[in-house]
């Protein structure tokens, strides 16, 4: 038995950026502009523009006749979390045309069967649209 003993320390350095919130940070900077633009009340900074965008594009594959697992993998989602994603954007979307027109689509529902969807396509695809035109404006 060796009676000499080798130490070795590793060292990690972690960089943290500070939100202005006492005892928050972020381990990127990134993070921490969207903390303070959302503590701020500046909400329009904080959203990730491409988020949405993802999300509105999602659903607009899917109502266009794309397999939700097809539209899943091309995302690096799973088959389950595409179809959340598709309805919560059909919900927002439908939400904002009934506050616009001030009554709800005829034969057609945020809730129905993606096939239903597929077969007003049209409607749907114009009402995503509308839904992110608004997003953009607000």
């Amino acid at each position: 038995m060796n009676s000499l003993t080798e130490s070795i320390e590793l060292v990690y350095e972690t960089t943290y950026w500070a939100c202005n919130i006492f005892r928050h940070h972020h381990r990127s900077k990134e993070k921490a502009d969207a903390c303070i633009a959302l503590k701020s009340g500046n909400r329009k900074a904080y959203r990730k523009e491409d988020y949405y965008s993802r999300n509105i594009r999602i659903a607009r594959d899917v109502i266009g006749g794309e397999a939700y697992a097809t539209v899943a993998q091309r995302n690096g989602l799973s088959v389950g979390r595409s179809g959340q994603i598709v309805s919560s954007v059909l919900r927002r979307a439908s939400f904002i045309e009934y506050a616009r027109n001030n009554e709800s689509p005829k034969d057609t529902y945020w809730g129905d069967p993606i096939s239903k969807h597929r077969e007003n396509s049209e409607y749907w695809l114009g009402v995503l649209g509308r839904y992110e035109k608004h997003l953009e404006e607000s």
